[in-house]
């Protein structure tokens, strides 16, 4: 059986449009905000230029963190990103499941929740708290294990799962397949 074993990270709608309006309405508004406080005198151009110059660095940062792709490798899930990889064992893996509803209703507790993903801590009534990698929530797979919930999106959910059952020697019965309609 041969398997695909790396998946993209397609943006959804939702984080399309936070991206676009994060890079485009971003440097509008610095710009804006500053000149009418040099204009009023309200701060100096250094403080201004220092500060505008830490927030493109921030968002530099930030996508430095984006997902490009996951990899199933060597008993473990790869996080793709820009110039590395995050290695996640899957040896404690106890059930993984398609679920378009993932992220639905969660609350950021710590990370990105639109610019370039959802990528960080959550908390949702469903599962509790969990790390994602998500960049379309409608691609949503919830990895499950003893201590934690991991949540990414591939491009194809299915596929996905079906990777990783074979990675781990998985039989049908073993993982929960369960794909949400609409």
């Amino acid at each position: 059986m041969n398997l695909r074993t790396t998946f993209s990270a397609p943006w959804g709608r939702a984080v399309r449009w936070a991206t676009a309006l994060t890079i485009g309405l971003f440097p509008a508004v610095i710009i804006i905000l500053g000149s009418v406080a040099l204009e009023t005198a309200r701060i100096s151009p250094g403080i201004f230029w220092a500060t505008a110059s830490f927030l493109l660095l921030l968002l530099i940062g930030a996508a430095l963190f984006a997902v490009r792709g996951f990899r199933i490798k060597a008993g473990r899930l790869e996080i793709l990103r820009p110039g590395w990889t995050l290695p996640i064992s899957l040896d404690d893996l106890r059930t993984l499941e398609a679920d378009p509803e993932a992220m639905k209703g969660v609350l950021a507790t710590a990370g990105n929740s639109g610019f370039m993903g959802c990528i960080g801590w959550f908390w949702s009534r469903r599962f509790g708290a969990f790390r994602a990698w998500v960049t379309d929530s409608s691609r949503c797979v919830r990895l499950t294990f003893p201590t934690r919930v991991i949540v990414v999106s591939p491009d194809d959910p299915v596929a996905f799962v079906a990777a990783v059952k074979h990675q781990k020697g998985w039989n049908r019965s073993n993982a929960t397949l369960h794909l949400h309609a609409g």
